[in-house]
């Protein structure tokens, strides 16, 4: 990871990260769920028609989306969290960039 604000741990002691909960494969990671997620915000952006060209590119913007959902709740437009650099990681190598490179944490512009 490149930037600093997204060396951001869990809080979690190592034995209960929240990287390794049950719930991350069943919520975040499942392909099934991804499916779901992806489908439904694109139906909502009213992009219900584009193809998806890079499937883990995609895999891996709607499980940080699921996530913030799932830790968060709605958040609402131009409000961000940052994901927890264990769960950043769990999700790039379950769905890794062919090129090793990835899209890092952005704030919002809504307020500035």
């Amino acid at each position: 990871m490149e930037v600093d604000i997204e060396y951001v741990c869990c809080g979690c002691q190592p034995a209960f990260c929240i990287s390794t909960r049950i719930e991350m494969d069943q919520l975040i990671l499942d392909q099934n769920v991804i499916a779901i997620s992806d489908g439904y915000f694109r139906d909502m952006m009213g992009r219900h028609n584009e193809r998806t060209v890079n499937y883990n590119k995609t895999a891996r913007y709607t499980a940080y989306r699921n996530f913030t959902l799932w830790r968060h709740g709605r958040l609402g437009s131009g409000i961000r969290r940052v994901v927890p650099s264990c769960v950043t990681m769990h999700i790039r190598q379950t769905f890794p960039s062919a090129t090793g490179r990835y899209t890092h944490f952005r704030h919002s512009n809504r307020y500035q």
